[in-house]
């Protein structure tokens, strides 16, 4: 399993990367679920965290790994484009 959390934009401030410009959306992580599985791409949120967990079958090929990230990367884009 791995997971990626998304976090609000004040919570990245130590880190020196100048995020005040693009807020992360409200329910994001929700929000990027919906698209993936409309994409046929199974992924699990978490009930306390905006964070997303992935949890591939043990055997994958890198064709379907690639077809997963291209489609999360769609979600996220797209997600981020709505606001």
């Amino acid at each position: 399993m791995a997971a990626i959390e998304f976090r609000t934009a004040d919570t990245l401030t130590h880190t020196g990367i100048d995020v005040s410009a693009t807020p992360v959306p409200k329910d994001i992580g929700k929000r990027v679920q919906k698209y993936c599985m409309d994409q046929n791409l199974l992924i699990l949120t978490t009930s306390c965290f905006d964070t997303i967990r992935f949890i591939p079958a043990l055997i994958v090929s890198e064709e379907e790994m690639n077809t997963a990230t291209k489609i999360f990367s769609d979600a996220v884009e797209h997600v981020a484009m709505e606001g």
